[in-house]
Protein backbone atom coordinates (compact mmCIF):
# COMPACT_ATOMS: atom_id res chain seq x y z
CA UNK A 1 0.00 0.00 0.00
CA UNK A 2 2.88 2.41 1.00
CA UNK A 3 4.25 1.67 -2.06
CA UNK A 4 0.67 2.65 -4.46
CA UNK A 5 0.67 5.72 -2.31
CA UNK A 6 4.22 6.86 -3.14
CA UNK A 7 4.00 6.31 -6.91
CA UNK A 8 0.88 8.14 -6.70
CA UNK A 9 2.44 11.00 -5.15
CA UNK A 10 4.97 11.04 -7.31
CA UNK A 11 2.65 10.92 -10.48
CA UNK A 12 1.58 14.09 -9.14
CA UNK A 13 4.52 15.63 -8.74
CA UNK A 14 5.99 14.91 -12.18
CA UNK A 15 3.18 14.98 -14.16
CA UNK A 16 3.29 18.34 -15.15
CA UNK A 17 6.91 18.39 -16.08
CA UNK A 18 6.17 15.56 -18.85
CA UNK A 19 4.21 17.91 -20.80
CA UNK A 20 6.16 21.02 -20.43
CA UNK A 21 7.90 20.14 -23.89
CA UNK A 22 7.50 22.69 -26.76
CA UNK A 23 5.50 21.20 -29.50
CA UNK A 24 6.45 21.84 -32.95
CA UNK A 25 3.83 23.86 -33.36
CA UNK A 26 5.60 26.10 -30.65
CA UNK A 27 9.08 26.04 -31.55
CA UNK A 28 8.28 27.15 -35.00
CA UNK A 29 7.15 30.47 -33.45
CA UNK A 30 9.86 31.16 -30.57
CA UNK A 31 11.89 30.53 -34.20
CA UNK A 32 10.37 32.99 -36.03
CA UNK A 33 9.44 35.89 -33.24
CA UNK A 34 13.68 35.64 -32.57
CA UNK A 35 13.41 36.52 -36.17
CA UNK A 36 16.32 33.61 -36.94
CA UNK A 37 16.79 32.30 -40.46
CA UNK A 38 17.95 28.88 -42.30
CA UNK A 39 20.08 28.64 -43.30
CA UNK A 40 21.88 31.26 -41.23
CA UNK A 41 24.63 33.41 -42.29
CA UNK A 42 28.10 31.57 -42.96
CA UNK A 43 31.29 32.71 -41.32
CA UNK A 44 32.75 34.09 -43.75
CA UNK A 45 30.13 34.47 -46.11
CA UNK A 46 31.84 33.87 -48.95
CA UNK A 47 30.26 31.96 -52.09
CA UNK A 48 32.80 29.09 -51.64
CA UNK A 49 32.10 28.57 -47.98
CA UNK A 50 28.89 29.01 -48.30
CA UNK A 51 28.43 26.31 -51.06
CA UNK A 52 30.87 23.72 -49.23
CA UNK A 53 28.81 24.06 -45.83
CA UNK A 54 25.30 23.78 -48.00
CA UNK A 55 26.95 20.49 -49.07
CA UNK A 56 27.53 19.41 -45.82
CA UNK A 57 23.80 20.07 -44.86
CA UNK A 58 22.79 18.52 -47.62
CA UNK A 59 24.39 14.79 -46.70
CA UNK A 60 23.41 15.40 -42.63
CA UNK A 61 19.74 16.37 -44.02
CA UNK A 62 19.91 12.55 -44.96
CA UNK A 63 20.82 10.46 -41.61
CA UNK A 64 18.13 8.68 -40.54
CA UNK A 65 18.98 8.25 -37.01
CA UNK A 66 17.50 11.83 -35.18
CA UNK A 67 20.38 11.45 -33.13
CA UNK A 68 23.01 11.71 -35.71
CA UNK A 69 21.01 13.78 -37.48
CA UNK A 70 21.26 16.48 -34.62
CA UNK A 71 24.84 15.69 -33.99
CA UNK A 72 25.71 16.49 -37.66
CA UNK A 73 23.93 19.63 -37.79
CA UNK A 74 25.74 20.60 -34.30
CA UNK A 75 29.21 19.96 -35.51
CA UNK A 76 28.25 21.72 -39.42
CA UNK A 77 27.27 24.56 -37.59
CA UNK A 78 29.68 24.63 -35.41
CA UNK A 79 32.08 24.87 -38.62
CA UNK A 80 29.86 27.28 -40.66
CA UNK A 81 28.38 29.90 -38.44
CA UNK A 82 30.80 29.88 -35.03
CA UNK A 83 34.28 28.65 -35.33
CA UNK A 84 35.98 31.91 -36.98
CA UNK A 85 37.78 30.78 -40.36
CA UNK A 86 41.50 32.71 -40.43
CA UNK A 87 41.55 33.23 -44.46
CA UNK A 88 39.91 35.87 -46.20
CA UNK A 89 38.19 33.61 -48.95
CA UNK A 90 36.70 30.93 -46.26
CA UNK A 91 39.73 28.64 -46.91
CA UNK A 92 42.73 28.52 -48.02
CA UNK A 93 45.06 25.83 -49.67
CA UNK A 94 49.00 25.84 -49.88
CA UNK A 95 51.67 23.12 -51.43
CA UNK A 96 52.90 20.70 -49.60
CA UNK A 97 56.55 19.85 -48.73
CA UNK A 98 57.33 17.02 -51.63
CA UNK A 99 58.79 14.62 -49.26
CA UNK A 100 55.62 15.26 -47.30
CA UNK A 101 53.68 14.50 -50.46
CA UNK A 102 55.37 11.06 -51.58
CA UNK A 103 55.47 9.66 -47.97
CA UNK A 104 51.23 10.39 -47.35
CA UNK A 105 50.85 8.99 -51.63
CA UNK A 106 53.23 5.71 -51.04
CA UNK A 107 51.38 4.63 -48.06
CA UNK A 108 48.31 4.63 -49.06
CA UNK A 109 49.27 3.28 -52.79
CA UNK A 110 51.15 0.26 -50.69
CA UNK A 111 48.30 0.08 -48.22
CA UNK A 112 46.18 -0.42 -51.15
CA UNK A 113 47.98 -2.63 -52.85
CA UNK A 114 48.36 -5.13 -49.94
CA UNK A 115 44.76 -4.85 -48.78
CA UNK A 116 45.12 -3.30 -45.70
CA UNK A 117 42.53 -1.04 -45.42
CA UNK A 118 39.37 -1.32 -43.49
CA UNK A 119 35.86 0.58 -44.02
CA UNK A 120 35.09 3.12 -41.58
CA UNK A 121 31.55 2.29 -40.54
CA UNK A 122 28.41 3.11 -41.09
CA UNK A 123 28.95 6.90 -40.40
CA UNK A 124 26.57 8.04 -42.53
CA UNK A 125 27.88 11.51 -43.09
CA UNK A 126 30.44 9.88 -44.89
CA UNK A 127 28.63 7.54 -47.15
CA UNK A 128 29.93 7.20 -50.60
CA UNK A 129 27.52 6.36 -53.62
CA UNK A 130 29.68 3.36 -54.30
CA UNK A 131 29.95 2.54 -50.50
CA UNK A 132 31.63 3.32 -47.45
CA UNK A 133 34.86 5.48 -47.14
CA UNK A 134 38.01 3.12 -46.72
CA UNK A 135 41.00 4.08 -44.41
CA UNK A 136 44.31 2.32 -44.71
CA UNK A 137 45.60 0.72 -42.09
CA UNK A 138 49.10 2.09 -41.01
CA UNK A 139 49.02 -0.24 -37.97
CA UNK A 140 53.01 0.80 -36.85
CA UNK A 141 51.30 4.69 -36.21
CA UNK A 142 48.54 3.04 -34.39
CA UNK A 143 45.46 3.75 -36.23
Amino acid sequence: MLFKTSLAAALVVLAPLAVSALTEMERQAGFHARNYSWPPEFKPNTEGWRNLMMDRLEQVKEIDDLDRRYEGYMQTMSSAAVAPNFTQWGFGMTRAPADLVKDLRDAIQDGLANGETRLEGKIEVSKRKDGFCKFICRYERGF
